[in-house]
């Protein structure tokens, strides 16, 4: 996640997305967390989504 548009570059701490919670629902996973100490953004995709993107390291 990082920051694109001008409500996530624009506040106290430019350009900072903190992440505050995350949950599932059904078949979406939500993100929720603060943008730059102005806003509560929340962003949601496709739980397979996520695990086509997951990088599995060997151990």
């Amino acid at each position: 996640l990082a920051s694109k548009e001008l409500w996530e570059t624009y506040g106290d701490r430019p350009y900072v997305i903190f992440g505050n919670g995350l949950t599932m629902k059904k078949d979406v996973l939500y993100w929720i967390g603060g943008v730059c100490d102005y806003a509560i953004g929340v962003y949601s995709v496709d739980f397979d989504k996520v695990m086509e993107k997951l990088k599995w390291i060997k151990g």
